[in-house]
């Protein structure tokens, strides 16, 4: 069975997002979570899937979490998305042979942390204006295994990066 991971990158005070984009551009954050995310699917709610990018879209397998996913399926058809689910346990049908990337945004997070293997959680130092919070999370079940510091000097942006694997 695939691993299912939680990638969260939030500011000082948990904004993960403003409206349906991220609320900072910090480059080096970027390559890391691209790194991170390379060659598994990646589970967005159809909020967040509407602010991706058409470069990271076209270079990913992708589902969408919504509450109507009827409305997904041109993007289906046209192999924009790999699917589209509205209940949160269809997500072990798709890591039975790959690696699931959980990337928000808040309601995906609080659905998906009783399911998760892993999370990795980049913090801004810095509060950005955001409309979207990471929701509260009981690390009490996971395990913290590595953390770093960053700073993107592209952004001057300084940034930490902790590792978590459940018990």
């Amino acid at each position: 069975m695939g691993t299912i991971t939680m990638h969260v990158c939030a500011d000082r005070l948990g904004g993960i997002g403003k409206d349906d984009h991220m609320a900072w551009e910090v480059p080096l954050e970027m390559k890391n979570f691209l790194e991170a995310t390379e060659n598994t699917t990646i589970l967005v709610t159809s909020f967040t899937y509407r602010g991706l990018p058409e470069s990271f879209v076209s270079k990913h397998r992708i589902i969408v979490y919504t509450r109507n996913p009827d409305e997904y399926v041109d993007d289906i058809y046209k192999g924009r998305i790999d699917n589209a689910i509205s209940d949160i346990h269809d997500i072990y049908r798709y890591a039975a042979d790959r690696d699931i990337s959980v990337c928000g945004g808040t309601q995906l997070y609080k659905d998906a942390i009783d399911y998760v293997d892993r999370i990795v959680i980049s913090r801004l130092y810095e509060e950005y204006d955001c409309t979207h919070f990471l929701p509260d999370i009981d690390f009490e079940a996971f395990n913290e295994v590595e953390s770093k510091v960053h700073s993107c000097e592209k952004s001057n942006v300084k940034f930490s990066t902790t590792f978590y694997e459940r018990f």
